[in-house]
C-alpha cells in the first residue's frame, strides 16, 4: 500500500465522492516509498463515460515535493521578514506602487502617533499628503517609485498638516525632523 496510514480515511472519504458521481477538487495526500521515505503528492481525477457505456476515471498523480519545499521556505521567509520589521526600533513603513501605505511597523505608528489598523485602513497616499507636497519630498519619492531607485533625503514633517490634508487621525500635532532612506 502505497498510500501514507494517515491519509487512508481521507482516501476512502474521497472515493465515496468519486463512486457517487460528484466532481471532486485535486486532493492531496502522502506516499510512501519502499524506501520508507514521505512524497507529497496531488491527486486529481475526473470521471468519465467512454463509448461502450463503461464509467471510469481518469487519474493523475503528480509529485509536489518542490512546491512544498517552496511554500516551507516561504513561510520562514515570511516569518523572519515580519520579526525584523515589527521588532524594529527604525520607523519603517511599506507602500505599494500608487503610494498608498499598505504596512508600517510599531516604531512608525509611535513616531507619528496614529493607530496601524486606522492608518492602513483609511489608506493614507503619500502623494495626497500636502505635509509631504509642502516639504518638498515629491521628486525623491518619485525617484523611488518611477526609476526604481533608492533615495534618501532629511526634511522636517508637520504632522498636524498632514492630519488635515488627509484626515488620517493622529494622537501628535507636532513637527518632526526626519532623516529618509527609501527603497
Amino acid at each position: 500500500d502505497l498510500l501514507h496510514p494517515d491519509d487512508r480515511e481521507k482516501a476512502v472519504h474521497r472515493l465515496k465522492d468519486y463512486q457517487n458521481d460528484k466532481r471532486v477538487s485535486p486532493t492531496e495526500y502522502r506516499i510512501m516509498r519502499k524506501d520508507g521515505s514521505v512524497v507529497p503528492v496531488l491527486f486529481r481525477a475526473i470521471p468519465f463515460k467512454d463509448e461502450n457505456g463503461i464509467n471510469g476515471y481518469m487519474a493523475s498523480i503528480t509529485d509536489i515535493s518542490r512546491l512544498k519545499t517552496a511554500e516551507a521556505e516561504l513561510r520562514e521567509s515570511e516569518l523572519y521578514f515580519t520579526q525584523v520589521f515589527e521588532q524594529s526600533s527604525t520607523s519603517t513603513c511599506l507602500y505599494n506602487s500608487e503610494g498608498t501605505i499598505i504596512r508600517v511597523n510599531p516604531s512608525f505608528c509611535r513616531m507619528f502617533g496614529v493607530d496601524e489598523e486606522k492608518f492602513v485602513h483609511e489608506e493614507y497616499n503619500v502623494f495626497k499628503d500636502q505635509a509631504a507636497k509642502d516639504a518638498g519630498i515629491i521628486p525623491s519619492l518619485k525617484v523611488i517609485f518611477d526609476e526604481k531607485k533608492k533615495s534618501e533625503w532629511e526634511f522636517v514633517f508637520d504632522i498636524g498638516k498632514a492630519v488635515k490634508s488627509t484626515g488620517i487621525p493622529s494622537s501628535k500635532d507636532d513637527k518632526v525632523y526626519l532623516k529618509v532612506f527609501g527603497y
